[in-house]
């Protein structure tokens, strides 16, 4: 049986107080035979030496990714702050690997790479993969997820892109053990008695068009037209001007052949020829279905999937990564989704860690009911164990 214990800390000066005081919130004598710690941490407690501090003082490996915002177990909720995670079991077990720095040319080897490193410890396929993946500007992460899906064939991956505060990515960052880096990407494999449970929820139904459109012309994940038309043009029907400053506030639903449920991804750039980056590869024949993001949505989808997650009976833990650009959306009040999270977890007597992400990496069911990795925008992901 997995374990999972939680803790902060806003100390940033103090070294010695900072692991004093995590470990003060983490029983160690508690630890079982095998034990990973995630840690999700604000940009400023890797410039100021405390993440490398604390990875000598604790007993187990520690992996993880810069955040925007976060909530624990504790009912805690805070921006300025660091978390860490605790994962402990004898039937369970865990490798890492932490990818060289990716770039847009060579990205696929190395992820391959620090896959059968990591999997070389027990040599076999894990249950499911934890993962943790840069921001990059030139990388996208539905590259990273297809990449990934491929050097593991399609073992379910479940993680997120990092996140900061403003998502400035200069100051998104990737943990693995004492080394934080840029563009690098970090893997747990988890092995044993462990059954996950992936849920995501995104755009509610009432926020979507009735409208739907189909691609007709693609290269990747740059869509070029729809309906046979550019694509901006027909943005501009519907009274839409979109710009490279206000396209990321723009949600669509994919719905691709053989999926049995959309997924949410927005647009990153847009090009002079109209045409548009989105979050996902897109084929010619894929429908769109244009949606909104509000306030009301956002805290709807939230609840949905903290329920969901109760409603499955499973309490050994549960991490949550809700897309950084809802709790952009919810300005003045940015805090909203986690204030209702911490009050829906209540006394439920489930471990959680709550981390806000640059871009969720979270299996969905084909027709089939075959889990299939797949990278999202604007959702809330989760995996209970």
């Amino acid at each position: 049986m997995l374990k999972m214990y939680t803790a902060h800390t806003q100390e940033l000066d103090d070294l010695q107080l900072v692991t004093e005081e995590i470990i003060k919130q983490i029983d160690l004598s508690k630890l079982l035979k095998n034990t990973i710690g995630i840690v999700t941490f604000h940009y400023d407690f890797a410039k100021s030496g405390v993440v490398e501090e604390l990875k000598k003082k604790l007993p187990f490996e520690i992996i993880g990714m810069t955040t925007m915002a976060g909530a624990h177990t504790s009912g805690y909720f805070e921006t300025y702050s660091l978390y860490l995670t605790v994962l402990t079991s004898d039937d369970v077990e865990f490798s890492t690997a932490m990818t060289k720095p990716l770039t847009n040319t060579d990205y696929k080897q190395p992820i391959a790479d620090a896959y059968n490193t990591a999997r070389a410890k027990f040599n076999k396929d894990p249950k499911f993969i934890l993962t943790f993946a840069p921001v990059m500007t030139n990388l996208s992460g539905a590259d990273i997820t297809l990449a990934l899906d491929t050097a593991t064939g399609g073992i379910p991956c479940w993680g997120s892109l990092a996140s900061g505060v403003g998502m400035v990515y200069d100051e998104c960052r990737i943990l693995y053990q004492d080394q934080i880096e840029q563009h690098a990407m970090s893997i747990i494999l988890i092995y044993g008695n462990v059954e996950p449970e992936f849920i995501y929820t995104s755009i509610p139904q009432k926020n979507m068009r009735d409208i739907a459109v189909i691609v007709t012309e693609s290269d990747g994940c740059v869509v070029k037209k729809v309906n046979d038309i550019p694509f901006l043009d027909y943005l501009k029907q519907l009274n839409i001007e979109l710009n490279n400053e206000n396209c990321t506030t723009l949600p669509f639903m994919v719905y691709s052949e053989g999926m049995s449920e959309p997924i949410s991804i927005g647009i990153y750039r847009i090009y002079d020829d109209s045409s548009v980056l989105f979050g996902t590869h897109l084929k010619v024949g894929t429908k769109l279905v244009m949606g909104q993001i509000d306030q009301k949505g956002i805290l709807e989808t939230a609840q949905k999937n903290v329920e969901q997650i109760i409603a499955t009976g499973k309490k050994n833990g549960a991490l949550f990564f809700p897309c950084v650009t809802r709790s952009m959306m919810l300005v003045p009040d940015q805090n909203a989704e986690l204030k209702l999270i911490t009050k829906l977890m209540a006394e439920k007597g489930i471990p959680y860690l709550v981390a806000y992400a640059g871009g969720e990496i979270c299996p969905v069911r084909d027709d089939s009911g075959t889990l299939r990795n797949r990278f999202h925008n604007y959702s809330f992901s989760s995996v209970v164990f």
